[in-house]
């Protein structure tokens, strides 16, 4: 290798640690839209629909795509308590899913509202909006963006835009409704502007990149392990990486029984926060029930009449003596089809010429 080779190297080697000694967000900075509901706080950020592909408007922000297999129109609403710290913060969401002829449409509130100095995001407001449709009947394409506003440490402002793609394989081997998912993420302004505290404990608003990361990219797969008629058991698998400055691993585990209970759990590393020394290791835990054939007549719409209704709640220690806890539900307006269209074929004579 010659000196102009090495020199190369260096310079690039240099600009990459630079980047990532300035990377410096708060904690759970990468993570302001998990604290939304529920389903939300332990679905493992999957990019692929969760380990079992449930998909709910809120969990579109990690990949814009998964709203495209949804054929029924859905809302959802939670709040979150986060409480241990110096103030008592709170988090909440509300949003639609809207199927569509030509795609499928998802518009999504998130507010956060973290201000105590073990996670000193600020105050923050998001909606996002985002478009799906399946290209084919196993690949989905979407497209999402983003505006933001954050206050109490300084005014800023966040625009962006998401893009995202699902590919479910179905059966493969053993596994059962195999997905595996990409999404790049924050492609746009993010918050750079606020004398919020990061994860190093400095609050110069020079010291860091700006959170939620620029250019975040994640890959992720999920898939059933588990499907007998009572029982299903899902796993997920998703990775992220900041614009290559950091890396954060998700995992969820998800268990069905008998269609109604589903018990959700997932565990997140943080190699930033491991290393500057507030990460959580204790994993996230949360029980949904889900109410089938709910009368809703009260809409009008005799196609939904009668509806699915999820309630649930979760748990997420955050870090040491700070604590999430969220409430929520969601809805599924009318009765999933479970049967392909009737197609009746009648009788008819063909006249003959003279």
């Amino acid at each position: 290798m010659n000196i102009k080779k090495i020199f190369t190297l260096g310079i690039c080697a240099s600009c990459f640690a630079a980047s990532v000694f300035a990377y410096n967000p708060p904690v759970q900075g990468e993570n302001i839209f998990g604290f939304a509901n529920p389903y939300q706080l332990t679905y493992g950020n999957s990019v692929a629909g969760g380990a079992l592909f449930n998909v709910t408007p809120a969990t579109t922000v990690y990949n814009p795509a998964l709203g495209s297999m949804e054929k029924r129109f859905g809302l959802d609403f939670g709040y979150t308590g986060i409480f241990g710290g110096e103030k008592y913060d709170s988090g909440f969401e509300a949003g639609f899913l809207a199927p569509t002829k030509y795609c499928n449409i998802t518009t999504e509130v998130f507010g956060l509202f973290a201000n105590s100095a073990t996670m000193q995001i600020g105050n923050t407001m998001h909606i996002k909006t985002s478009v799906s449709k399946e290209i084919t009947d196993k690949f989905s394409l979407g497209i999402g963006l983003g505006a933001g506003v954050n206050w109490g440490y300084g005014t800023d402002w966040s625009v962006a835009a998401d893009i995202g793609a699902l590919y479910n394989f179905g059966t493969l081997g053993f596994m059962e409704n195999f997905r595996i998912g990409a999404a790049v993420l924050n492609l746009g302004k993010t918050f750079n502007a606020l004398d919020t505290r990061g994860v190093d404990g400095s609050s110069a608003r020079t010291d860091w990149f700006g959170y939620p990361g620029f250019a975040t990219f994640k890959i992720g797969a999920a898939a059933e392990f588990v499907n007998q008629k009572n029982f299903v058991l899902g796993l997920s698998l998703d990775v992220t990486s900041p614009c290559f400055m950091n890396l954060i691993v998700d995992s969820g585990v998800q268990m069905r029984i008998a269609n109604m209970v589903t018990v959700t759990s997932s565990w997140q590393y943080n190699m930033k926060e491991h290393f500057a020394g507030c990460h959580s290791w204790f994993p996230t835990v949360g029980v949904i029930v889900k109410l089938g054939g709910v009368n809703t007549s009260f809409t009008g719409n005799k196609d939904w009449s009668t509806s699915d209704i999820s309630i649930g709640g979760a748990y997420k220690n955050i870090n040491n003596y700070y604590h999430a806890g969220s409430i929520g539900a969601s809805v599924k307006l009318g009765q999933a089809d479970k049967e392909g269209p009737q197609i009746e074929v009648g009788e008819f004579e063909v006249e003959e010429d003279d």
